[in-house]
């Protein structure tokens, strides 16, 4: 069963910098979420189950 697609506000850049920060916090499953939520914005993203 797919879910929507997450929303993504923000810019490739924020992306990247926000997997920076959450790397030096350690936070690697807030990561996950991140790039799930950021690669799903791609042609590529029903790959990950989103519709």
């Amino acid at each position: 069963q797919s879910v929507a697609l997450p929303y993504w506000p923000f810019s490739s850049s924020d992306f990247w910098s926000y997997v920076e920060y959450f790397r030096t916090l350690g936070d690697y499953n807030r990561i996950d979420n991140l790039a799930r939520a950021f690669f799903a914005q791609f042609p590529f993203g029903s790959h990950f189950g989103y519709n």
